[in-house]
């Protein structure tokens, strides 16, 4: 039960941290920097990028799933290699979770 619990709270810490990344991000244009809102734009992307992590070469795992995911959801063709090595640096230690 306690490992579930730790389980939960590390997938919870790395959905808000990529969901930071990816507002700072904002490959839409559509966030006033400095705001926080509760439910953000890019929250849809977020499960295709926790899917990505922890693989040998999750970096380019991830910046292939989002690109797609960017691609699905928005209709935008962008490059998301440097973002997806800032989120590999970032969260690529908790290794495969599923969201």
């Amino acid at each position: 039960m306690e490992n579930e619990r730790d389980r939960r709270q590390q997938l919870h810490a790395v959905w808000r941290g990529v969901s930071v990344v990816l507002e700072e991000w904002d490959p839409l244009g559509v966030h006033e920097h400095g705001e926080n809102p509760e439910f953000t734009e890019y929250d849809d992307l977020i499960p295709a990028v926790v899917r990505s992590l922890g693989g040998s070469d999750a970096a380019e795992q991830v910046a292939a799933d989002l690109r797609a995911a960017l691609k699905s959801h928005y209709g935008v063709d962008v490059d998301t290699s440097e973002v997806a090595q800032k989120i590999v640096r970032d969260w690529s230690h908790v290794g495969y979770l599923t969201p």
